[in-house]
């Protein structure tokens, strides 16, 4: 969601795409590469596009990316880099950008902290970064958010770590307890920031490592930023995204397995959980966004819907 009247939407064809409310296509933008996140910040909208081969095979070889800012329905270039990345953005404005070092990037500060709308860019080195491993987006908190396993070079016991903008690291906490065994081994996570009468923290999704697989075995949780847990479920899927409403009192949860969640963020209590199925026919949720009054989804299947809150609250 750009603005009150304006859905922005990313797909493997276009760069990026913005509609109406009402679902009137209004700009198109087309050139090298594609769309593959929108960061949202408090005085800048972002576009990050991937400029890799079609070929996963050949991207290690000759991966680009590049991020743009959106004005005035004009995209205009801030940087270009070597490699494939994931970014978040603090409500400051603040981007992290983490380089996919399976893609042999390497261990240098491949890393970035983009501040001043792209004037200051910071650049580290976070640790080892694989998205099956340690892929997290946490947008409009406070803070810059990663994960890093402990060694930072090492892909196990991943803690919740956070990051300013002049590159200084606070580690949080474990995302699982170690017990030291497979289980201990958190795959597949999703976070969203939450802020409420009980103050600061995440809330995080994912799945417990099996090596052998025979039933899948996840989680959902709420930490506060002090490392106190507040609630915990156990879930039947991974979760694709989660987004908190304005106020942070309701979450929202979408699952590979097809159903849509909806929980109270300060007890864990459940609104509802049932398959998602518009027009009939099933889907998975792909990515979500929420403002004060509407929710705007994205499918599997390329259909964007929205919807009012108290459609998906009655």
């Amino acid at each position: 969601m750009i603005d009150a009247q304006t859905i922005g939407i990313v797909h493997d064809d276009c760069l990026l795409e913005l509609f109406g409310r009402h679902g009137g296509l209004e700009h198109s933008f087309v050139g090298e590469g594609h769309g593959v996140q929108i960061l949202r910040g408090s005085d800048a909208t972002f576009l990050h596009v991937a400029q890799s081969p079609r070929n996963a095979w050949d991207s290690s070889k000759n991966a680009r990316t590049k991020l743009a800012k959106l004005r005035d329905a004009e995209l205009i270039d801030v940087l270009e880099l070597d490699g494939e990345y994931t970014f978040s953005i603090a409500e400051t404005g603040a981007l992290l950008g983490r380089c996919d070092r399976s893609l042999g990037q390497g261990d240098g500060e491949v890393d970035l902290i983009v501040t001043g709308d792209g004037q200051t860019i910071r650049k580290c080195n976070l640790g080892h970064y694989d998205v099956f491993n340690h892929f997290l987006r946490v947008d409009g908190a406070p803070r810059l958010f990663f994960v890093q396993g402990t060694p930072p070079k090492s892909h196990e016991r991943k803690y919740l770590c956070s990051v300013d903008e002049d590159g200084k690291v606070q580690r949080l906490w474990p995302l699982l307890e170690d017990k030291g065994d497979q289980a201990s081994h958190a795959m597949e996570c999703s976070f969203v920031y939450v802020r409420d009468r009980l103050g600061a923290g995440l809330i995080v999704s994912g799945k417990h490592y099996d090596s052998v697989p025979r039933t899948y075995c996840g989680f959902i949780y709420r930490k506060n930023l002090d490392g106190i847990e507040v609630w915990r479920h156990p879930t039947r899927s991974s979760a694709t995204s989660i987004k908190a409403t304005r106020d942070g009192s309701i979450v929202v949860v979408a699952f590979l397995d097809g159903s849509l969640a909806v929980f109270h963020a300060d007890t864990g209590s459940l609104v509802q959980w049932a398959e998602f199925k518009p027009g009939g026919l099933a889907t998975v949720i792909i990515s979500l966004d929420i403002d004060e009054t509407h929710i705007l989804l994205g499918t599997l299947d390329g259909r964007i819907g929205v919807a009012p809150l108290t459609e998906l609250l009655g």
